[in-house]
């Protein structure tokens, strides 16, 4: 059986992206600054607006040449021709010229800020009895499964092993002492009524004191642009959605940053307000998206990199493997015991390490999206719950 230790770090993995949120185990003290890079503003790549994945999704590639061109790459990635590998392209303040948005360039008093959303709730969705996920929650992804409904791997996942109600009491805690505080930015929002297509913009802050709020550095791509950002926001009458995307992610572990990518990233949620004086509430609220498998080794890999008690001297600690990774997953057989992390005090190190055979023979059959159309699933769904309060913004925190 999974460990309850490793059930949380996956957690924590998986949802960070889309909640800027730290979805910690009771058991841990792992820290999370999320470090997400804004959407270009793109849909992916065959997918509908309700969110559904296409058998297209992620372009035609040969399996044995690898892509050749941009177009056989899911939206937000390029072809590097060198490798026949799909990489991912650059976004938010790593772009040029006309391409780099202006706010990278901008401090707090040259910029517009929208109307804010302060989240009081945010619950990672759970199941429903018969074995069906919430059906308030979240996205259909696969709406030719056959299976009417929501996908939430990840949820479902947690409620198996027993580990939902304790991270979500987790981040019930951090919100209401003030050590979990995120907020929406509507970014380009002037009125609820226009039906103009906007951003949602997604901060961590600081109780200013006063009624408004701080924005926290770590949240900040460069000057005032976020470093998550989902497109096409829009409110239809007290209906308000936004997404498709594509998020870039890293989540901080005790100062090393664990990369990951969330696809196809949306949000809805209704509007019980009237004007935008004092932000936006909203209520009903949902979040989804899905993470492919190799996306999360990969960056269990580059965190494993940085842990020194693990000596891999530049070899990867998870080799697989991208056609077939539920048969060919494995741990380097040098790794350490975690005992030898605890002992160097790379406690996160030691979680991994101790349970790398567990985690490689499990995570790809939690799997249950099919990204690429080849008939297998190679991505775990996520889904939760949010509610919120309106919010302003009054300034930047000072790094820590």
């Amino acid at each position: 059986m999974l460990k309850k230790n490793l059930i949380g770090l996956m957690a924590l993995a998986l949802c960070a992206g889309l909640s800027l949120t730290a979805c910690g185990d009771d058991d841990t003290n792992d820290s999370n600054n999320t470090n997400n890079q804004a959407d270009t503003g793109t849909e992916d790549a065959g997918t509908e607006d309700g969110g559904d994945m296409d058998a297209d999704d992620g372009g035609d590639m040969d399996a044995d040449q690898g892509c050749t061109s941009d177009d056989d790459c899911a939206d937000g990635e390029v072809c590097d021709t060198n490798t026949g590998m799909c990489v991912a392209g650059a976004t938010g303040c790593d772009l040029t010229g006309d391409d780099r948005p202006a706010r990278c360039d901008q401090g707090f008093d040259d910029t517009e800020f929208g109307p804010g959303s302060l989240v009081t709730s945010f619950q990672v969705a759970g199941r429903s009895v018969g074995g069906q996920t919430d059906p308030e929650c979240c996205f259909d992804y696969t709406p030719d499964d056959g299976n009417d409904g929501p996908d939430n791997a990840l949820g479902a996942t947690l409620l198996d092993f027993g580990q939902l109600e304790s991270i979500n009491q987790s981040l019930t805690d951090s919100i209401a002492d003030g050590s979990l505080i995120l907020i929406f930015e509507h970014d380009g929002l002037t009125d609820l009524s226009a039906g103009e297509e906007y951003a949602a913009n997604f901060w961590l802050g600081e109780d200013a004191g006063d009624g408004t709020y701080l924005i926290d550095p770590a949240s900040i791509d460069q000057g005032t642009f976020p470093q998550a950002r989902v497109p096409n926001a829009t409110i239809n009458g007290d209906q308000f959605s936004a997404g498709p995307g594509v998020v870039q992610l890293s989540i901080d572990l005790l100062g090393t940053p664990l990369s990951l990518r969330i696809s196809n990233a949306q949000l809805e949620a209704t509007i019980d307000d009237t004007d935008l004086s004092d932000g936006v509430t909203m209520t009903d609220g949902k979040l989804g998206g899905v993470v492919k498998v190799s996306d999360i080794l990969d960056g269990l890999n580059g965190f494993a990199s940085t842990c020194t008690c693990m000596g891999l001297e530049g070899d990867d600690l998870i080799s697989y493997d991208p056609s077939d990774i539920a048969g060919t997953a494995t741990c380097n057989a040098g790794a350490p015991e975690g005992d030898a992390c605890e002992q160097a005090g790379e406690g996160t190190c030691g979680t991994i390490a101790s349970n790398c055979d567990t985690l490689v023979g499990v995570l790809p059959f939690l799997a249950d999206i099919d990204t690429d159309g080849d008939g297998s699933a190679d991505a775990v769904s996520i889904g939760a719950k949010f509610e919120t309060t309106g919010a302003t913004f009054s300034g930047i925190a000072t790094a820590e």
